[in-house]
């Protein structure tokens, strides 16, 4: 069964909309309009595909403040069809198809048109790379990742977006160590105490003399950090001296022995853990 490629709005003829002068002014081809989200449809030739959970998502987390107003098509019948902004569209309708909301409107020339007009917005707009998230979220105050930050202080460590000896990249695993699972979310104190205990004993690691390995690599910062939070009674000290028993490098050789690569890396440190003691083993 083929899938509807639009939805059709709960309106039996045009909407009538007080059209106001866009806000480049005389400059500017667009216009903008106070729009009943009712009366728009999503055309999906002319957008990504509609994301569902997205749509949820929007919903239970929808704040007026960061809402930014859709980009519509007005086709020459008079229907209005949204070229960007289909989920915050889909979302507020299926709350409330009455609500109102600012957006743009523009009279495009057709599906072509409108396709390649949701492209270029799109595409200008650059998003922030992990790293840039993450210091933004220190600057806007998140307990989490000022926690996290205190953590790295401590330690001599930043996140950067390039590498040396005291700088981590991955700031998309230090977000998942801090933040834990969605099983089981970590509180701002339990995921900066994770954190504290990943990076120490990850510090042992003997700095390498070439430049292939770095200690502070994503593959080494999983595999340890699962280790501590699968095994509260591990002791850090025994797991430090055992990490720095190889260098980075050679840590990082053992990613070609399981797949994630990081469970190569997990299983020795886990086995070297192990070794030669029968009271403290890891299951």
């Amino acid at each position: 069964m083929t899938e509807p490629t639009e939805n059709t709005p709960d309106q039996t003829a045009a909407p009538e909309l007080e059209i106001h002068r866009g806000p480049g002014g005389k400059h500017d081809p667009r216009s903008i309009a106070l729009v009943r989200v009712g009366d728009v449809s999503v055309d999906q030739r002319v957008q990504r595909p509609i994301d569902s959970h997205k749509v949820a998502w929007l919903g239970s987390k929808w704040d007026w403040t960061l809402a930014e107003g859709p980009t519509l098509s007005r086709r020459p019948d008079g229907t209005l069809v949204a070229v960007e902004g289909q989920h915050r569209i889909l979302s507020l309708q299926a709350a409330d198809p009455d609500t109102e909301m600012w957006m743009f409107i523009e009279n495009l020339a057709g599906t072509d048109d409108e396709a390649a007009t949701a492209l270029g917005i799109a595409r200008g707009r650059r998003p922030h790379s992990r790293v840039q998230e993450y210091r933004m979220r220190v600057t806007a105050g998140l307990p989490h990742e000022v926690a996290a930050d205190q953590v790295l202080d401590e330690l001599g460590l930043v996140i950067s977006e390039t590498r040396s000896g005291h700088s981590l990249t991955s700031a998309v695993m230090i977000m998942r160590i801090i933040h834990g699972t969605t099983s089981a979310p970590l509180t701002p104190q339990e995921g900066a105490g994770l954190l504290r205990a990943t990076l120490s004993c990850i510090q042992m690691i003997p700095d390498d003399p070439t430049t292939r390995g770095n200690k502070y690599d994503s593959t080494i910062i999983h595999a340890v950090s699962t280790l501590i939070s699968e095994h509260p009674e591990i002791s850090l000290q025994r797991l430090a001296e055992k990490l720095q028993a190889r260098t980075a490098t050679q840590w990082l050789a053992f990613r070609q022995s399981a797949s994630p690569a990081w469970h190569g890396v997990y299983q020795v440190i886990k086995a070297d853990y192990n070794k030669n003691t029968k009271s403290s083993r890891l299951a």
